[in-house]
C-alpha cells in the first residue's frame, strides 16, 4: 500500500466539540454518564476497565501537567484522534494503551519546553528532531535505553505529524526523518524472536520449589494463624471490671508459664519504648498479649505490673501467638518461628504471591487471564472411559477477542489445582487476587500480586528462610552477581520454552514437564483460546536455529563426530563454513550462520543419545509406518543414516557400557543373555570409538549397513537366531531412550 504524501495543514479553530464524550462509542451504554467530555482536563476512563490486572491510574489522564494551553489542546486532540480516528496507517489506540502514549507525548513536549525553549511543533526542524533521537538514545544518569524503547519514542514526533490534519493550533510542518520508519531510523532489525527474557534455570528451580512449598506445607499454618488471629476479642466488653481484667489476664500468664512458654516477643521494628527507668515490657508484644487474654489494651496501671511482673521471670519467645508451626519432613524442624499479627500479615502476602507463581508457570495462563479467576473457576472432568480426571479452569482470555475477552478453560495439574483452594479460603471475595481491605486508593494497580515488587518480596523472604536450613531448599541465586528481575510475562514465555525443548526434565521436585505438555496441550488445543501452543511452536523452532549453529560450532572447533550420518553432516558443515570463509583469524557473524544453516535447524531433533537430522526417505524409524517426524520409540541411533553423534553424547553412552558390564557380572547370567549383552557391548564400543580417536575391529561401513533394504546389520543378524532382536538396540532397550527424549 502506497504511503500517502504529506501534506502541511492551514490550522484553524478547533475542531472537536468541548462536550465531545472522549470515548463516542460507549455514548449511549449505561457508562456514558461517568465518561469524560474532551473539554475536561481530567480523563478518567476507570470505568471502563475490565482487566483486573490492569493499573487503576492507568485509565486517568491528567491534562493539567501541561501548562502551556496551547500543549495541553495538542495533547487532548492527539489522543483523541488516536482514540477515535481512523489512519490508514496505524491501528486505532486501545483504551489500555492510552497512558503510556500520553507519557511519551509529555516527554517530547518536556524536551521541546526545557531544551528549546518551548519551540512550537510548527517550528520544529529536522535537526530538533534528530537532537531528541540522539537524546532518547543516551537516557538519563547512565542508564541503558533499549532500541525498543527508543523506537517508542520517536514514534510520538512521526505520529503527531500522520495526525497533522487531526491539530487545530500547532503541528508540524515537516515529515520526520523523510518517512522512514522508526524500526529503520533505530537500526531495530525485524525478528519473530520473543525478547521477553526467559526465568534462568538456576533461579526458576528454587522459585517453583518454594512456592510448592508455600501452597502444600506453609499454606495450612498461616490459614489456621489467620483463623486465630479473627478470633480474637478485639476489645474488653465496657461491663468488664477492672478484676475480672486483672483476672483474666493472671489466668491467661499462669496457663503460659505452665507451657514453658514466653511472652510474645515484639520485632525491633513494633518495640514499645516507655518513659522513666527501663521496663521489663521493653521487647514485649503487650497488644497481643492484651488480644489473646482477651483483656483489651494493657495501659492502666493494675493491668501493667501484673505483666511486668509476668516479664521478669518468664521471658520471651518470638512471635508468641497459639498456632502450630509444622515440621517439614525432611529436617522434622518448624519452618518458622510462630506467628505474630503482624508476620501473619506478610506471609499472607508471601502465600499469595505463592499461589500466582504456581498458576502463572505451571498453566502458561497470560497475567491478564490468571487476574479474572473468581471463586469456583475450578472444576473437575473425568474422561469417557473413566480412567482419567483433570483439573480445569474457567475464566476469560482477552489477547487478539478485544477489551472484554471470551470466556475460556485451561486444563491444569493438581498443585494449580491447590493452589486455586488455597486462594479460595484466604478471601471471601468474588475476585480470587483481590485481597480484602486493598482499595483502589490504597492499592492502584488492584492485585497484590501485578507489581514486580510483591515477586521480589516472595525472592527475598524465601532465601531469609533458606539462611536458617529449617526448610532444606535452596536459596534463589543472584544472575551475574544481582538478583533476577521479575515480571509476570516471564513465566508463560519460559514454561513454552521448556516444554518445547525439555518435555522430559523437572519442574520442580516430582513435577514432570511431559506432565505439564501433556496437561497444556489438552486444554490450550481444545476448548481454550488463548493460543499457548503456537508460543510452544515458535520457541520449539527458535531453539532448533540455536541447536543447529552449536553443531556447526562443534564441528569448526574440530569436535569429533561418528553415527551413520556424520560424513554426510559433515560435508554440509564443510561447505557452510566455505561459503562463508568461516576459519582462523576471520570473524562471522552469528546471523550469517544461522542464515545458511536455516535448511538444516528445521530438520535437526537433539537427543541424549544422538541428534537426528531428518530425513523421512531414508528414515529408519520410518521404514514400516509413513510419517513428517522422527518417531522416537523407534530410533536405533547406531544403525539410521540420519544418526549423528558427537562428543556431547560421549558420556551417556560410555554410562550404557558400563551398565552393561555390570549386568555380566551377574553369576548365573544364561549364556544367550550373556552373548546378547557382550554383543551391546561391542556394538556400543564401535559407535563411539571414533569419538574417542580410537580404532575398532570389525567397523562396518556405518552409511551403507544402515541403508539395508531390510533396515537392519549382517552383523546383528547373526545374533538375532539367539533371540537377540531389535529392541536390545540402543536405542529401545526397556524404552529408556524414549524416557529421555531421544529422537532418530
Amino acid at each position: 500500500m502506497m504511503k500517502p504524501a504529506f501534506q502541511p495543514q492551514v490550522l484553524s479553530a478547533s475542531q472537536i466539540d468541548h462536550d465531545t464524550p472522549v470515548v463516542p462509542a460507549y455514548a449511549t451504554t449505561p457508562y456514558a454518564a461517568s465518561l469524560p467530555l474532551f473539554g475536561d482536563d481530567l480523563w478518567d476512563l476507570r470505568v471502563l476497565r475490565v482487566r483486573r490486572n490492569q493499573r487503576l491510574d492507568s485509565l486517568v489522564m491528567d491534562f493539567r501537567s501541561f501548562t502551556d494551553s496551547t500543549r495541553r489542546l495538542v495533547a487532548k486532540e492527539y489522543l483523541y484522534a488516536r482514540l477515535n480516528v481512523k489512519h490508514p496507517q496505524y491501528c486505532p489506540l486501545a483504551i489500555t494503551g492510552m497512558k503510556v502514549e500520553y507519557y511519551l507525548l509529555r516527554r517530547f513536549f518536556a524536551y521541546l519546553d526545557t531544551v528549546w525553549d518551548g519551540v512550537r511543533l510548527a517550528d520544529v526542524t529536522q535537526a530538533i528532531l534528530d537532537a531528541y533521537l540522539l537524546a532518547c538514545r543516551l537516557g538519563e544518569k547512565g542508564q541503558i535505553i533499549t532500541a525498543s524503547t527508543v523506537q517508542e519514542r520517536i514514534l510520538i514526533p512521526i505520529k503527531l505529524a500522520a495526525y497533522h490534519t487531526a491539530l487545530s493550533t500547532d503541528a508540524l510542518t515537516l515529515e520526520p526523518w523523510k518517512g522512514k520508519s522508526a524500526r529503520y531510523i533505530v537500526g531495530r532489525s525485524r525478528t519473530a524472536e520473543n525478547i521477553t527474557p526467559r526465568i534462568p534455570e538456576a533461579v526458576l528451580g528454587p522459585l517453583i520449589q518454594w512456592a510448592l512449598f508455600y501452597v502444600q506445607i506453609a499454606a495450612k499454618d498461616i490459614l489456621a494463624a489467620r483463623v486465630e488471629l479473627a478470633g480474637y476479642q478485639r476489645a474488653s466488653s465496657s461491663s468488664d471490671t477492672l478484676t475480672s481484667r486483672s483476672a483474666r489476664l493472671e489466668t491467661w500468664i499462669a496457663a503460659r508459664r505452665a507451657t514453658g512458654r514466653g511472652l510474645p516477643a515484639s520485632t525491633p521494628r513494633y518495640h514499645v519504648h516507655h518513659k522513666g527507668p527501663d521496663s521489663a515490657l521493653h521487647g514485649v508484644n503487650w497488644a497481643l498479649v492484651g488480644r489473646m487474654a482477651g483483656v483489651g489494651s494493657i495501659t492502666d496501671h493494675c493491668l501493667r505490673p501484673i505483666l511486668e511482673k509476668a516479664a521478669e521471670t518468664m521471658g520471651l519467645e518470638p512471635g508468641g501467638m497459639d498456632t502450630p508451626i509444622s515440621c517439614h519432613p525432611t529436617t522434622q524442624r518448624p519452618w518458622r518461628d510462630r506467628f505474630s499479627p503482624n508476620t501473619v500479615l506478610h506471609e499472607t502476602s508471601m502465600l499469595v504471591a505463592a499461589c500466582y507463581i504456581v498458576c502463572a508457570y505451571l498453566s502458561g495462563m497470560r497475567e491478564s487471564e490468571i487476574m479474572q479467576l473468581q471463586r469456583g473457576c475450578h472444576f473437575t472432568e473425568t474422561t469417557a472411559d473413566g480412567l482419567i480426571t483433570r483439573h480445569k479452569l474457567r475464566g476469560m482470555t482477552f489477547k487478539d477477542h478485544g477489551r472484554r475477552g471470551v470466556p475460556a478453560t485451561w486444563v491444569v495439574i493438581t498443585p494449580v489445582a491447590e493452589a486455586i483452594a488455597v486462594l479460595e479460603q484466604l478471601t471471601d471475595q468474588d475476585c480470587l487476587f483481590w485481597p480484602k481491605r486493598m482499595g483502589p486508593s490504597a492499592v492502584s494497580y488492584g492485585a497484590v500480586v501485578y507489581s514486580a515488587r510483591f515477586l521480589k518480596a516472595f525472592r527475598d523472604h524465601v532465601n531469609q528462610i533458606a539462611v536458617t536450613g529449617a526448610v532444606p531448599l535452596a536459596a534463589i541465586p543472584d544472575v551475574e552477581g544481582v538478583p533476577w528481575s521479575f515480571n509476570s510475562l516471564q513465566f508463560r514465555r519460559t514454561l513454552a520454552w521448556h516444554i518445547a525443548n525439555q518435555p522430559f526434565g523437572i519442574v520442580a521436585g516430582k513435577i514432570q514437564y511431559q506432565h505439564v505438555s501433556v496437561v497444556t496441550f489438552e486444554g490450550y488445543a481444545g476448548q481454550s483460546e488463548s493460543g499457548f501452543r503456537s508460543e510452544i511452536e515458535a520457541e520449539r523452532q527458535l531453539q532448533q536455529m540455536e541447536d543447529i549453529v552449536d553443531r556447526y560450532e562443534d564441528y569448526r572447533n574440530g569436535v569429533r563426530a561418528a553415527g551413520p550420518g556424520a560424513a554426510h553432516v559433515q560435508r554440509l558443515f564443510a561447505e557452510v563454513q566455505q561459503e562463508l570463509g568461516d576459519f582462523s583469524g576471520h570473524i562471522v557473524d552469528r546471523g550469517r550462520v544461522r542464515a545458511m544453516l536455516l535448511h538444516m535447524g528445521r530438520t535437526l531433533y537433539p537427543g541424549l543419545l544422538n541428534d537426528c537430522f531428518f530425513d523421512p526417505a531414508i528414515a529408519r524409524c520410518l521404514k514400516e509406518v509413513k510419517g513428517d517426524k522422527p518417531l522416537i520409540a523407534q530410533c536405533a541411533p547406531s544403525r539410521c543414516p540420519n544418526s549423528y553423534i558427537s562428543e556431547r553424547h560421549l558420556p551417556v553412552w560410555e554410562q550404557a557400557i558400563a551398565t552393561a558390564k555390570e549386568h555380566l557380572n551377574q553369576r548365573r547370567l544364561p549364556v544367550l543373555q550373556r552373548t546378547v549383552i557382550e554383543q551391546q557391548i561391542t556394538d556400543f564400543s564401535r559407535v563411539i570409538a571414533p569419538l574417542k580417536g580410537e580404532k575398532h575391529a570389525c567397523e562396518p561401513n556405518d552409511r551403507a549397513e544402515a541403508s539395508r533394504s531390510d533396515g537392519s546389520s549382517a552383523k546383528w543378524n547373526r545374533v538375532s537366531n539367539g533371540r537377540a532382536t531389535d529392541r536390545e538396540q540402543p536405542g529401545k532397550r526397556g524404552r529408556s531412550q524414549s524416557s529421555d527424549g531421544q529422537s532418530s
